[in-house]
């Protein structure tokens, strides 16, 4: 029943070429991180361990 229901939707959304030709639509997808904070996490990733820690934060070998 939910394969119908998908179908369904894809055919009322996208028509019926999406629909019959299993093609799916696009999705739009927002980042939910920006440059300037993923540059800080490479940052942070390549920076000496917090004292007590051996390999980083989670480190637990």
């Amino acid at each position: 029943m939910r394969k119908i229901d998908r179908v369904k939707k894809r055919l009322v959304e996208g028509g019926y070429d999406t629909a019959l030709n299993d093609e799916k639509g696009s999705s739009l997808y927002v980042s939910k991180i920006d440059g300037d904070f993923e540059a800080h996490l490479v940052a942070l990733s390549g920076s000496e361990p917090a004292e007590g820690y051996a390999r980083g934060l989670y480190s637990f070998c």
